[in-house]
């Protein structure tokens, strides 16, 4: 685990190797036993990482979960690299005790991002110190550089809203019985659900009916449709002969995105996948021989519910400006996960604009605002991919209109993969 030696160190330091071990095993215990573990409110947030980041490195398949490991790696990773600059920022001790502390509701991602936006500061040459944690709401940083002092105030919005976690929680309630009938009725094959209706308009009850039929009666060799109607659409499709049960020459990495590149032929990182897999691995963890699999694909493409997906910043605007003020000036840094699709980006970005048009900064003293858009990725070849479009507003200039753009890969994996880009 060289690629987070030294974040892992400082946290065992900090911890001990004692409970180090105690808390990454309990996360482990989580996966092994088939317990639901939420990362929305887990009970260890940085262990929760800790144990999804270094899963494959430690032979945990189970602990391994390929949409959690692709945005919270990439910061890991970076604060890793970049452990040296924390030696340079006061006060970091504290922030850090924060963040290794076990509390259920601390968010972890909020300490991550206002360390490495204090580590961004330092790299810029100025002199960077958290300010200490009082009764009082107050800035996260001051920095200071040529004689001027800055205040800094970092917020992080939430990944999705309520309504798209009920959906997604939906989503993973009925996959996970419907693998369950697939492995009973030992199903190897890829399975791709297309949902033209929300959760809610969808009779779940027989979409799980025709699933059943179909597994007991089509011939799992051959493509068939599970279910076309205004709901859903839901089709079989068994692997090229070869994939299963057969020595592969060049080993392939255990990642879920390797692996599914391998079975089907590509991979669509825009797609939730959900997976059951049996093979033998060496002692690297590459995978020589797949016995069975069954995967699983999830889109959402209705247009009903886009604009109830897409929140705005306004709440995180409003009370960031609340710990800047005119004897306290400084930037306000807003990070925002794009994890649903262009279009929905692009309403975000334009309700963002319209919340920065309509602002009202009462204590006068805001001077940039900055929202970080971060599109995270795991291609099959490569540990993680960051797309950062960072939108700036000056107090004192005309505010942009026009939404920024944010880089996405093809659509799927293929030859040239990372190079045939979009932008609007």
């Amino acid at each position: 685990m060289k690629d987070l030696e030294n974040f892992l160190q400082a946290v065992q330091d900090k911890v001990g190797q004692a409970k180090f071990s105690e808390r990454l095993k309990e996360i482990d215990n989580f996966f092994i036993n088939g317990t639901p573990y939420s990362s929305r409110a887990p009970k260890d947030p940085l262990f929760f990482y800790i144990a999804v980041c270094t899963a494959i490195a430690r032979n945990k398949g189970r602990s391994y979960i390929p949409i959690e490991y692709a945005r919270i790696y990439p910061m890991l990773f970076n604060l890793n690299n970049r452990w040296d600059v924390t030696k340079k920022i006061k006060n970091f001790d504290e922030r850090f005790n924060n963040l290794c502390s076990q509390k259920t509701s601390q968010s972890v991602d909020s300490i991550l991002f206002e360390i490495l936006v204090a580590i961004y500061y330092a790299e810029e040459g100025f002199e960077v110190e958290f300010i200490p944690a009082t009764d009082k709401k107050s800035p996260d940083l001051k920095i200071y550089k040529d004689g001027h002092t800055k205040y800094i105030e970092c917020k992080k919005m939430q990944r999705a809203n309520a309504y798209t976690y009920d959906e997604l929680d939906s989503w993973y309630a009925l996959s996970g019985d419907l693998l369950k009938i697939a492995n009973k009725y030992c199903y190897d094959g890829y399975i791709a659900f297309r949902f033209r209706q929300p959760f809610s308009e969808i009779n779940l009850r027989k979409i799980k009916r025709y699933f059943i039929r179909r597994m007991q009666s089509r011939n799992h060799l051959k493509k068939f449709r599970i279910i076309d109607d205004k709901s859903a659409k839901i089709t079989f499709f068994p692997f090229s002969s070869g994939k299963l049960n057969t020595i592969i020459e060049q080993p392939i990495t255990k990642s879920v995105p390797s692996l599914i590149n391998y079975l089907t032929g590509e991979f669509n990182y825009r797609l939730i996948y959900k997976t059951l897999f049996g093979g033998k691995f060496s002692d690297n963890s590459d995978i020589n021989l797949i016995s069975s699999a069954i995967i699983f694909s999830c889109q959402f493409s209705y247009t009903k519910a886009l604009e109830k997906k897409s929140q705005h910043i306004k709440r995180l605007l409003t009370d960031a400006a609340k710990q800047i003020s005119e004897e306290r000036p400084g930037n306000i840094h807003i990070l925002v996960e794009e994890c649903h699709n262009e279009y929905i980006h692009r309403l975000r970005c334009q309700k963002n604009i319209d919340v920065i048009h309509n602002f009202i900064d009462t204590n006068r003293g805001v001077e940039y605002i900055f929202v970080h858009y971060i599109k995270y990725i795991t291609p099959p070849d490569r540990s993680f991919d960051v797309e950062e479009t960072i939108q700036y507003f000056r107090r004192a200039d005309k505010f942009p209109v026009e939404v920024p753009p944010i880089w996405y890969h093809s659509e799927k994996y293929s030859q040239g993969y990372g190079t045939l880009l979009i932008d609007y």
